[in-house]
């Protein structure tokens, strides 16, 4: 199965916003919009759109950082 980079970018860049600290969201934002601005370039696809179909897959991606971060952690204090 082929990989789509942008469409990484933007899960990518989600993922990030919605973990940033208030004072960097503004700047994560940002980010995020101009990577679904490009995507969405040509096309009568709104923001809102892409990002509510591609929701799933950035569910499946927030599920799998998270379970990493815990294995990460479990492996930090085992003896």
């Amino acid at each position: 199965m082929s990989r789509n980079k942008l469409l990484e970018q933007i899960l990518e860049a989600r993922y990030d916003y919605d973990c940033a600290a208030k004072n960097n969201k503004a700047a994560c934002e940002k980010a995020l919009f101009d990577l679904v601005d490009k995507a969405i370039a040509g096309t009568n696809v709104s923001r809102y759109e892409l990002l509510h179909s591609i929701h799933d897959r950035y569910l499946d991606l927030k599920r799998e950082r998270r379970k990493m971060e815990k294995l990460s952690v479990a492996q930090k204090v085992q003896p």
